[in-house]
């Protein structure tokens, strides 16, 4: 099974680097990561005050009196959610580890913050965030099966610890006051409508939301369809009263938010593939001491151990069996019809970002797959 998802990953590797002018930028990971930097002195305290170094120092931790510490977690998902599950999973973990030194105070549903603040990290509002995170090039890394086929796994094999792109991602997110600690395994996202769609043909002329008006619309309106950017807690009520008739999310965000109780079909466009990442203050973490670093880490690797790839999928299919049993029907989308979706928008998405960005993206993504392999 391994050797089947790396030759597919491979070909769709190989098809884009055909499609693609590349123009050899590389990317550089020269520098010190952040995990690899000695702890500063003080500490946040569970009551939010900063100890000096003096109150974390060895003998303290070996007399059985290690200092309170709080982590403050924040995601975009409701509480219903697998990604808040996760988020469960890694307090309970961190806690047990810890021995009850550390605790971990979870605010689900953007109830502190939203997905907008790229600042969450900078103004140590939050120590530590599931999903969408301060960096460019996971987003745009999303946009590349709108411009030619990449499988699944070849998306997820390149996210892994030590290839160009991880290096990258940690880069940009140090760069704004953040550590990349990991990722969840990538989704697809899906379209849902009221009516059958089978081709771009069956999209003109529907209603779609969207989360904003940038190139997402861009993309959606060279289909043919009329866009409306709405947040998402009011996708619900929208799609009810008509206001839209369609809307496009990975099968986790279309169940947690219910939106199968007024769609009828979801259509496996595959579009765009979702990543929800692991982030954390550098300022908080490297206020830890060594051993609550070493805590934290260890609880996020139990956890992305646990919600691993095959978790993944099992999860995908036990949703999609109780939205078939609630009647809401999946459909397969041609593949000949989303190669016609490639080739309206590849060229505007391109633009969007700009060709020699993309271009050093892709360098990046493609060294990972040769890392991986």
């Amino acid at each position: 099974m391994k050797e089947k998802k790396n030759e597919r990953c491979l070909r769709s590797c190989l098809l884009l680097g055909l499609a693609i002018l590349l123009v050899g930028c590389g990317v550089s990971t020269e520098g010190t990561s952040v995990l690899q930097m000695p702890a500063e002195s003080g500490s946040r305290t569970a009551s939010g005050e900063n100890t000096e170094s003096e109150a974390v120092d060895a003998d303290t931790m070996m007399e059985g009196n290690p200092v309170e510490t709080t982590v403050i977690l924040t995601h975009t998902m409701p509480e219903s959610s697998e990604l808040h599950r996760a988020a469960l999973y890694f307090k309970d973990t961190l806690e047990n580890i810890s021995g009850g030194s550390m605790t971990v105070d979870i605010y689900a549903d953007d109830s502190l913050g939203n997905i907008d603040d790229v600042n969450y990290f900078m103004n140590d509002t939050i120590d530590m965030r599931f999903g969408t995170g301060p960096v460019q090039a996971i987003p745009r890394i999303a946009y590349f099966p709108l411009i030619q086929d990449i499988s699944i796994e070849c998306m997820w094999e390149a996210m892994q610890p030590g290839t160009p792109i991880w290096e990258l991602t940690s880069q940009q997110a140090e760069d704004a006051g953040a550590l990349f600690l990991g990722v969840f395994p990538a989704t697809p996202r899906l379209l849902t409508s009221n009516q059958p769609i089978t081709s771009v043909d069956d999209m003109k002329e529907l209603k779609l939301r969207t989360f904003s008006n940038t190139i997402e619309a861009q993309i959606w309106q060279a289909f043919g369809m009329e866009t409306t950017a709405l947040p998402i807690r009011q996708v619900s009520l929208a799609l009810k009263e008509g206001v839209v008739d369609a809307e496009e999310n990975p099968i986790s965000v279309i169940e947690a938010y219910r939106f199968y109780e007024n769609q009828k079909y979801v259509i496996r466009t595959d579009h765009r593939y979702y990543m929800d990442a692991v982030w954390m203050s550098q300022n908080f973490f490297r206020s830890l001491p060594e051993e609550q670093q070493n805590w934290i880490l260890e609880a996020v690797n139990q956890m992305l151990d646990q919600y691993d790839v095959d978790h993944s999928i099992e999860y995908e299919q036990q949703v999609q069996t109780e939205l078939e049993e609630k009647g809401v029907e999946f459909l397969d989308f041609p593949d000949s019809e989303k190669q016609k979706m490639r080739e309206l928008v590849g060229p505007v998405i391109e633009e969007y970002f700009g060709k020699k960005a993309m271009t050093e993206l892709w360098d990046a993504f493609v060294a990972s797959v040769d890392h991986v392999y």
